[in-house]
């Protein structure tokens, strides 16, 4: 266990509530959305099919970071950095996030280009929301290859993003650029 981390027993999202969650054979993988069964298999991703095969499913609480930000971040003056990795999800916590976004400095979220999870947004829809609420938009992958690729896609959708090679779990980010990283 990490001293730094704190974990607690509910997921986030756009609404208050109850939801069920899909847990997969990869833990990792586990998502509120059902995987694309037929998308996947089209795409000929197998090793993605066996790894989002459903294990079980378990009711878990939701809750919106807005109703509870202020209990995390009691400091108005703190630069946040919020990472969401949720399988699909991830503008879910967004939204229910919009109250806070002006204390939120920097936002991480995962985009699949292919589609994973049935009711996802594609990744073009979902940099323009994040574009729409004043985020500016940067691509990262550690593939040149894939960078290039998404460059070129994003230029034929007319977005303006940044994109650079890196590795996303270990960000190259100034020493203390925030003063609390949330994931």
């Amino acid at each position: 266990r990490d001293p730094q981390w704190t974990v607690h027993p509910f997921a986030l999202g756009e609404s208050e509530g109850r939801a069920e969650i899909n847990v997969v054979q990869e833990h990792t993988l586990t998502s509120f959305l059902p995987r694309n069964e037929t998308g996947l298999r089209t795409m000929g991703y197998d090793k993605y099919l066996k790894e989002t095969t459903l294990d079980h499913v378990e009711t878990v609480e939701l809750r919106r970071l807005d109703a509870i930000f202020a209990d995390f971040v009691p400091d108005p003056g703190a630069r946040v950095f919020l990472k969401s990795d949720t399988q699909g999800y991830d503008m879910n916590v967004v939204r229910g996030a919009r109250g806070s976004l002006d204390r939120i400095a920097a936002l991480q979220v995962e985009l699949s280009i292919r589609h994973v999870y049935q009711g996802a947004p594609g990744y073009v829809d979902a940099i323009a929301e994040l574009s729409s609420l004043g985020y500016e938009v940067t691509g990262i992958d550690i593939s040149e290859v894939a960078v290039e690729q998404a460059a070129e896609e994003a230029d034929r959708e007319g977005l303006e993003i940044e994109f650079r090679v890196m590795n996303a779990e270990h960000l190259q980010v100034p020493d203390a650029a925030f003063d609390l990283v949330s994931a």
